[in-house]
């Protein structure tokens, strides 16, 4: 018999059900077939294997169970990738309003706000940290390759990208022979539950990168914010669909993250982002990705 999956505790990020409330473990006849190592952790064995195990959960019960359980295994290694990093603040000056808020900026309150010789509280600037927001469409191919492990980090990607933004600045599409989109720009939708559709995903068909960049820029030109940019995690190599550049020119910056595999196109992948205003990204494994994601996302917001 193998080990007993216990539930994960929160990782206190998401909104959305405590975790406490999902349920018992899963029964040891499905434990048993996880592939767990000494002071491995079972829940991101089971978003690891979750493809595989879920053709042996019978009950949907029990499916959505396994999909709740490792939705929140990813969702506590893209917080450990994070670490202690924030979203990203930019300074700005305002006339004094609060006391608690901003620090008096002595330049601008000699230079714009009267000095001393009026010191009136409108008259006085202040300087406070602001968000900087950003808008952000993230393309994941989900085609035949992306199974096991590469689909749960993909996962841990996304969800360093939705714990960094706003959760009404991002969008999340999925291609393979066809793109779809499982979370909008602008919806207000559960980290956990955005995992939890990327996990259902069959892993099948070709890879369409043309509709992949056709989708996530519809779904970029919703965004409301001044800076705006598309990233996609691909190998490059176009099984289906026309070709993409066309695509990737149309967006005001595109980013690419080049999936190493045997048989990757770089040229096109790289080409894409020049096209697209943006950088290209060699992920040498799987395992590199969410930290790349961590650096990128970084750049874009800070």
């Amino acid at each position: 018999m193998g080990p007993t999956l216990s539930l994960p505790r929160s990782s206190g990020l998401a909104s959305g059900p405590a975790v406490a409330q999902l349920g018992p473990p899963l029964p040891p006849s499905v434990t048993a077939q996880l592939q767990i190592g000494p002071g491995d952790d079972p829940g991101w064995a089971l978003a690891s294997q979750y493809l595989e195990l879920k053709r042996e959960l019978r009950s949907t019960e029990l499916r959505e169970r396994a999909r709740r359980i490792a939705a929140q295994a990813i969702l506590r290694r893209a917080a450990h990738v994070l670490g202690a990093s924030r979203r990203s603040t930019r300074p700005a000056r305002e006339p004094y309003s609060a006391p608690d808020r901003g620090e008096l900026d002595l330049e601008a309150t000699l230079e714009e706000g009267g000095g001393w010789s009026d010191p009136r509280p409108e008259n006085l600037v202040v300087e406070v940290r602001e968000e900087r927001r950003v808008s952000v469409a993230l393309m994941l191919d989900t085609s035949l390759s992306m199974t096991g492990k590469k689909l749960a980090l993909a996962g841990v990607a996304a969800a360093v990208l939705a714990l960094r933004l706003d959760v009404r600045d991002y969008a999340v599409v999925l291609f393979s022979t066809r793109a779809h989109v499982i979370k909008r720009l602008r919806q207000h939708l559960p980290v956990e539950r955005v995992l939890e559709r990327l996990l259902d995903v069959p892993a099948l068909g070709y890879t369409n990168i043309e509709d992949g960049l056709r989708v996530g820029y519809e779904e970029l030109a919703q965004g409301r914010t001044r800076h705006r940019f598309g990233i996609i995690l691909t190998d490059g190599v176009a099984t289906e669909g026309g070709d993409p550049r066309p695509w990737a020119a149309r967006y005001p910056g595109l980013h690419v993250l080049i999936a190493e595999d045997y048989k990757m196109d770089v040229a096109l992948c790289r080409e894409m982002a020049r096209l697209g205003r943006g950088q290209s990204y060699l992920v040498e494994s799987y395992d590199r990705l969410p930290a790349v994601m961590r650096d990128l996302t970084l750049r874009l917001a800070g």
